[in-house]
């Protein structure tokens, strides 16, 4: 008799226990759905609010050139989805459209140099999430040779964009152009770095490459040391063809 009521005991107590699984489960899940909602959503609402400046960003991109009040639209609309999600790229663009604002030639001195603070601050918090960001750290040198050309961490930003993104063809002829004023400043380890963009670019983008040396003579010398003689020889025979074309009457 014992054992028949242990055994219905028992039975009760599993019975018990399977009602509350079956009446938990669908609120786990329910649960589990507000929390995963409530971690995209921020997500979400970010994504809608820049709809409108990655349409203006890709625009960058492809070498064109918006409006002004475009661009500062866009920043706007960027950093209002920053405070929805704080994204590394966010920053990026924000940076991106300053950066773009800054060369318009459109404002006097003070708004350029308050554009530049501002996309200063934009490049670093970028940097701040994520440091893997070439075209960032161009920028961020950029920034500072507009204020003070002699900064000592010119060269070293100069450096971090090559090692973030070292086969960047965009970035080749714009850090060989920006790294020519600081030739005679060189150590051994900038002039492995820019002989090495040197033969990049070389590779990928000759035409540009040689427009490049041809309008910045003083990397012709490096040029010669970097390439190989039958490379230079190639290289040379453009320059004089693409020189004599330029300017016919010499």
């Amino acid at each position: 008799m014992d054992s028949v009521k242990l055994n219905l005991y028992i039975s009760v107590i599993n019975l018990q226990m399977k009602r509350l699984i079956y009446n938990f489960f669908p609120f786990s899940l329910l649960s589990l759905a507000i929390v995963l909602l409530s971690l995209s959503f921020p997500r979400l609402i970010a994504g809608m609010k820049m709809i409108y400046p990655n349409v203006v960003y890709k625009q960058l991109l492809h070498s064109k050139f918006p409006d002004n009040q475009l661009l500062m639209n866009s920043r706007a609309k960027v950093e209002d989805a920053l405070e929805w999600n704080e994204n590394p790229t966010y920053w990026l663009k924000i940076g991106h459209l300053l950066y773009e604002l800054i060369y318009s030639d459109q404002y006097e001195v003070d708004e350029y140099l308050a554009l530049n603070k501002l996309s200063d601050k934009a490049n670093r918090s970028c940097l701040s999430l994520s440091i893997v960001e070439p075209f960032v750290w161009y920028r961020l040198a950029d920034g500072l040779y507009i204020v003070d050309d002699q900064d000592v961490n010119i060269l070293k930003f100069l450096q971090l964009s090559i090692y973030t993104g070292r086969i960047e063809p965009n970035l080749f002829l714009l850090r060989l152009t920006f790294l020519s004023r600081y030739i005679d400043v060189f150590d051994d380890e900038l002039n492995g770095l820019i002989k090495d963009q040197i033969r990049l670019a070389w590779n990928m983008k000759k035409h540009h490459f040689v427009n490049t040396v041809i309008d910045t003579p003083a990397l012709k010398p490096l040029v010669y040391d970097a390439l190989s003689p039958e490379d230079y020889i190639d290289f040379d025979q453009r320059f004089d063809k693409i020189s004599e074309k330029n300017n016919p009457t010499n």
